[in-house]
């Protein structure tokens, strides 16, 4: 049986390239706060999981957190199998109750091992690639409109045609720059209006009834699911949920409720690969789009998420956000690959990326 002999930790930063990026609410983001794991096994096998939350105050996840809750789960994993997940999964919820951001990059990097123990890619142990590649989808931080053409033009120069818009919360204002794009929208172009959660319903209805007929998808308008499933039913244009759904029952919910089109995951927040397998069957079967992505973070958080997304069934809208859009270098070896718009995953074994010795300057931590 495969053990684990010993896990790591690592902190590290991961600036962005001098740029601020602003959400809603007047949250604003300048470099991430990123936690390395390396597990090794009595074999010698190494696997790699990061968990990278996007500031303190995007998702309930914080590095500071993470961290915590890791030197709690780690020191009880030694001696474990990781190529059982599901037996690890449940060991992972019995040993400590929520904090699946935590337990993503111990998932993450057991996914790791076992590629790298069978020789397969994690998108073959996930059932088999959907698509050859994915569609990028162009993150527009909030700023001035003509800052925002800009950038929209910026893109569709490296081949990009899916852009996420982001909100700055103030209604006005966000009626006035998202009208302004939406007059500059190409035909083949994919224009998502998202909130992240920062609107109120009132300001939500205020902006999307008046943007309802211009081709556009709206994303997360409120904080919460009840708010979301209020403007859902008096907007016609197609719609997106992502930071509400969280939970088996969030999924159920939403089902039942017509609340959304299509769901956008990030890895971190569903607890990690295993239980992202689960959701994404989940949808497929119910008939929902789910698009997939890291929160945050270098090519390895990254990577786990090309790996989901490459296995899932395509829909509208079927896109990928690289999360290393932003950062100011790379910090790893392979990953998935950027081209002409679209991104790629090879069929190297595990998650195909190892991290660079930048990533291995601070150790946190070594459990034995």
């Amino acid at each position: 049986m495969m053990k684990i002999a010993q896990i790591s930790l690592y902190q590290f930063d991961v600036p962005f390239a001098g740029i601020s990026y602003k959400l809603s609410s007047g949250r604003s983001f300048e470099s991430l706060d990123s936690t390395l794991l390396k597990i090794e096994t009595a074999c010698g096998i190494i696997g790699w999981g990061e968990i990278c939350p996007w500031g303190r105050n995007y998702l309930p996840e914080f590095a500071e957190g993470a961290r915590a809750a890791l030197s709690v789960l780690a020191p009880q994993l030694i001696g474990t199998d990781p190529c059982n997940l599901s037996a690890l999964n449940k060991k992972l919820d019995i040993l400590l109750q929520g904090h699946p951001y935590a337990k993503a990059a111990i998932d993450m990097a057991c996914w790791d091992i076992l590629g790298k123990y069978s020789g397969q890619s994690v998108f073959t142990l996930l059932g088999g690639r959907c698509s050859d590649s994915i569609p990028l989808l162009g993150s527009l931080y909030n700023g001035s409109v003509d800052d925002m053409l800009s950038r929209i033009e910026q893109g569709r120069v490296q081949g990009i045609s899916s852009f996420s818009l982001k909100a700055s919360g103030i209604a006005y204002q966000d009626l006035e720059t998202f009208q302004a794009i939406a007059n500059q929208r190409l035909p083949e172009e994919t224009m998502i209006v998202d909130a992240n959660a920062g609107w109120s319903v009132a300001a939500a209805l205020q902006v999307l009834t008046r943007l309802d007929s211009q081709g556009l998808i709206f994303e997360q308008p409120c904080a919460t699911l009840s708010e979301c499933l209020r403007v859902r039913n008096k907007v016609n244009s197609p719609f997106i949920l992502d930071e509400s759904v969280i939970s088996s029952d969030d999924l159920v919910r939403i089902l039942n409720t017509n609340a959304a089109d299509a769901l956008h995951f990030k890895i971190s927040r569903v607890g990690g690969l295993t239980k992202a397998r689960i959701f994404r069957d989940f949808c497929s079967v119910a008939g929902l789009s789910s698009f997939w992505e890291a929160s945050g973070g270098t090519a390895i958080a990254n990577a786990a998420a090309a790996h989901m997304a490459i296995s899932s069934p395509g829909g509208v809208p079927h896109k990928f956000w690289n999360c290393q859009e932003f950062n100011a270098h790379s910090l790893c070896e392979g990953g998935p690959r950027f081209e002409n718009g679209r991104m790629f995953v090879d069929d190297a074994p595990g998650l195909g990326v190892e991290p660079s010795r930048d990533m291995l300057q601070n150790q946190l931590a070594n459990y034995h």
